[in-house]
């Protein structure tokens, strides 16, 4: 026995109409009509009772009630149990990236690779040593790695993007007004190595020139580097992209994360510029770890009071009140429907399938079918229908629901 017609029997039962159902089950009236009367045929006995109210379950119907919801339950349970067996055997992919890659590049990355492969999990891990994810490729712990190129190491690479190298030098150097440094410069000259960073690509651009400083590592971050290079005690050489660059990249994209600088570079020039290029928090080291957490926290909360509703099209959800909102029109959702258009609206217009809002809103252990999925979905097209909202909640077979802009005429 088919399982779908017996889903959309209960449809049409819980909400006593032939034409109500049509419209959640995506089926014509007609059709509808038929594939009821094509089940009681099948069965052997009249389930639906017809009147001028609308419709309900005949006497043999309310007998099989029971049952019918048994069924039901099973064949969810046993699909769902399929589907995390599934899951489980879904292929992943692990990466490995610098932890200055894994922040700024790599969500536009994930993104990306998602939209194209969305049934491939990716296990990212951040690394801080220079070398240690060409250990962890070379282990077998890793499959693919973001990292700066190296020629000794026997992979295939493809390349992103390629990173300028600055030199870091005292304030009174005498760089006779050149926009450009002679990396020959550097020879014989005293040289402060970020341990463990990039010191490999410093050596790549020194070594091919014959150039030799007189190394010196050093076990700090790169703020402390130029601090100490400041003071006069070496020279040194980085890539171009700093804390200020990438604040102000993460600001240009509209991109409303929060920002807090945790620096050595404690002037009021550096604080202001980090504040202008979008920091939310400047904290210079050393700190005390009781004020690291109380402006975490302060930008946790700002965050939460900011973040009052999800828009899309020309509709927002207020997750205050619960309502959808269009211009000035609004309607009041029910707790099931707040959730459904909540998760779909967090997923920016990817699909989420039937099993995935199962269990995000009724629970792993709920008896809740499909169908029920179906119905609030219905129930949610009216209520965006009814405010004049331009969004429409479409649905892919196979794959599930996601969200789409129209034209509102």
């Amino acid at each position: 026995m088919d399982s779908k017609k017996l889903e959309i029997l209960m449809t049409a039962v819980n909400l006593g109409s032939f034409s109500k159902a049509s419209e959640v089950v995506g089926y014509t009236q007609s059709g509808l009509t038929h594939l009821i009367n094509g089940l009681e045929r099948e069965i052997g006995m009249a389930l639906i009772r017809r009147d001028h109210s609308g419709i309900s379950l005949t006497e043999n119907g309310e007998a099989l009630l029971p049952a019918i919801r048994d069924y039901l339950s099973a064949t969810a349970k046993l699909e769902n149990q399929i589907a995390a067996i599934t899951q489980k055997k879904a292929e992943t992919i692990r990466v490995a990236a610098y932890a200055s890659l894994a922040m700024h590049w790599m969500p536009e990355i994930l993104y990306r690779f998602r939209r194209v492969c969305p049934d491939t999990d990716v296990d990212l891990r951040m690394v801080d040593h220079e070398l240690e994810p060409f250990e962890l490729l070379e282990e077998g712990r890793t499959d693919v790695i973001f990292a700066a190129r190296q020629s000794h190491v026997n992979c295939d690479w493809t390349p992103l993007y390629n990173d300028i190298m600055s030199a870091i030098l005292p304030e009174d150097y005498p760089t006779g007004g050149r926009d450009s440094f002679p990396i020959e410069e550097f020879d014989g000259k005293e040289f402060l190595m970020p341990y463990g960073r990039f010191d490999i690509d410093v050596n790549a651009a020194l070594s091919p020139k014959g150039v030799r400083p007189q190394i010196r590592p050093c076990h700090v971050d790169d703020e402390t580097v130029i601090r100490m290079v400041s003071k006069g005690l070496g020279v040194s050489m980085m890539p171009k992209l700093n804390g200020y660059d990438l604040a102000r990249q993460v600001r240009a994209e509209r991109c409303a994360t929060p920002i807090l600088m945790l620096t050595a570079k404690g002037e009021l020039e550096d604080r202001i510029e980090g504040l202008n290029a979008g920091a939310d928090y400047y904290l210079t080291k050393p700190f005390d770890t009781r004020e690291l957490l109380a402006c975490i926290n302060a930008l946790l909360r700002r965050q939460g009071d900011q973040v009052d509703e999800l828009r899309f099209g020309n509709t927002a959800l207020d997750l205050a009140s619960g309502m959808l909102v269009c211009g000035a029109e609004r309607v009041r959702l029910s707790a099931k429907e707040f959730d459904i258009m909540r998760f779909l609206l967090q997923s920016k217009g990817n699909n989420l399938s039937k099993e995935v809002l199962l269990a995000r809103v009724w629970g792993f252990d709920s008896n809740a079918v499909e169908n029920h999925v179906e119905v609030y979905v219905g129930f949610l097209r009216k209520k965006l229908a009814s405010i004049g909202s331009n969004v429409r909640i479409e649905a892919v077979r196979r794959l599930g629901y996601h969200l789409e802009v129209a034209d509102v005429c």
